[in-house]
């Protein structure tokens, strides 16, 4: 560039400065005119801004109007379609709830009067008599416990007793049915006798009919689930009944009650007029772990008969 700029002669670096200077006013009024219009736009902006913060504050006064005439309408409704306590309409306004006669101003002796007569006609209501406390029941076992005097009773006549009844709670038990049969060899090495146990729900198992009853009886009538009645037993009897050992004696009491659902089948089906209820429910699918699937819960009840039955 210099080498170039060596080599040109006056007139055409005169040439090339007024043209330098030409593009450099042409840059410059460019620059200028950029220059206004962002100041334009910023004025627009602060206008825009000013109208934006106006209309804010006419949306905010909108808002708290309607707020209050919504909350006066509220009130107007409820004085007029209210119930009769929270109504109120004046009875100066067009003749509402007055009568066209004339009554004669009654005098504060009158008054006054009137009132002794109120006061003196008005009988209080008599308390009733408390019932008393609970009676117990005859059919309950009653264990006596004697408390004699701490003095010296020698020679002294007893003239009767003080008596006072108590309420107590005796928790149950669980014991063990342990079935001892002797085993007695017949003469000559015949064999031996031992004698024959007697009938039991649930063969070579170790609960017995009163067990199984208590724990069904909690469940099916008093709504306990066998994880709880598994921690009671845990709490209470320090004995662990895994809730999945109550399942499986479940299902064999269920299996010694067969005969009795299909009789009570055959009873209510044999009925002329059925009421049956379906309702949806989900189960636990014993092929994937963690899945359910749809199924129904069918109550079926006979009109005129108590019988009820019900199938999943």
């Amino acid at each position: 560039m210099s080498t170039a700029l060596e080599n040109m002669t006056k007139k055409q670096l005169q040439a090339l400065v007024l043209e330098q200077e030409k593009k450099f006013h042409a840059t410059k009024q460019e620059v200028l005119a950029a220059q206004k219009k962002i100041q334009e736009k910023e004025n627009q902006i602060q206008v825009i801004t000013k109208e934006k913060e106006s209309l804010l504050m006419k949306l905010q006064e909108m808002l708290e109007k309607f707020s209050s005439m919504k909350f006066e309408l509220s009130q107007l409704k409820r004085l007029i379609f209210g119930s009769k306590r929270e109504r109120f309409i004046s009875g100066a306004e067009d003749g509402q709830m007055s009568l066209p006669f004339d009554i004669e101003p009654v005098s504060q002796e009158e008054n006054s009067v009137t009132t002794k007569e109120k006061v003196s006609s008005f009988e209080r209501q008599k308390r009733k008599n408390h019932p008393g406390r609970l009676t117990l029941p005859d059919h309950l076992p009653v264990e006596e416990i004697i408390i004699e005097p701490e003095e010296d009773v020698t020679g002294l006549k007893c003239i009767g007793h003080e008596v006072t009844d108590e309420l107590e709670y005796q928790q149950a038990i669980l014991k063990i049915n342990r079935y001892k049969r002797p085993k007695y060899a017949r003469e000559d090495n015949q064999g031996v006798i031992c004698g024959e146990l007697p009938s039991r729900p649930i063969d070579k198992g170790i609960a017995g009919p009163g067990l199984l009853s208590h724990i069904l009886v909690s469940k099916y009538v008093y709504h306990l689930p066998f994880y709880r009645q598994s921690q009671r037993f845990k709490t209470e009897h320090q004995i662990d009944i895994p809730r999945s050992t109550m399942g499986g004696w479940q299902g064999s009491t269920a299996n010694l009650l067969h005969l009795l659902h299909e009789e009570q089948k055959r009873l209510v089906l044999g009925q002329g007029y059925l009421q049956v209820d379906e309702t949806p429910i989900q189960v636990l699918d014993p092929k994937k772990k963690g899945k359910t699937h749809r199924g129904y819960y069918w109550v079926v009840r006979p009109v005129k008969s108590p019988i009820i039955i019900a199938s999943v």
